[in-house]
């Protein structure tokens, strides 16, 4: 609901000329809305569609980065829980970097803000690391 919201939003501001279309690159929206999707229906598959073959993605802030998307395939599945949801809360992309602001919530309450960046080429996730947290309990 609050995806479908925030896309209705999107293009009512586009409709009403605060956004001139020339300037909005939706490809980036989109990616964004796709993640989310993914990961609220547990796609591991969908979710992974959206990385390049030989992405690279960090589980936590400074880890090790994962390589290729069978890995992050795996690297994503313990995320995947009926009772888990996942808003993309902000997006912002300046150049090829992607920055998205996911809310995670169990049973309906909100308790993790997480700020990924994602490098992006050819419409496809090349690299993706958390870089900020934050509890909201």
């Amino acid at each position: 609901m609050k995806t479908t919201l925030s896309l209705f939003l999107f293009l009512a501001l586009l409709a009403l000329g605060a956004v001139s279309p020339a300037a909005a690159d939706t490809q980036p929206l989109a990616l964004a809305i796709g993640f989310e999707q993914a990961l609220n229906l547990g796609d591991a598959e969908a979710a992974t569609a959206l990385f390049a073959d030989d992405a690279a993605y960090a589980t936590h802030i400074g880890g090790d980065y994962i390589i290729g998307r069978e890995a992050i395939r795996e690297a994503l599945a313990p995320h995947f829980d009926p009772d888990r949801t996942y808003e993309v809360v902000g997006v912002t992309m300046s150049g090829n970097e992607l920055t998205l602001v996911v809310e995670t919530s169990d049973h309906g309450i909100a308790w993790l803000r997480q700020t990924l960046r994602a490098t992006v080429k050819d419409g496809l996730i090349q690299s993706m690391e958390p870089v900020a947290f934050r509890f909201l309990f």
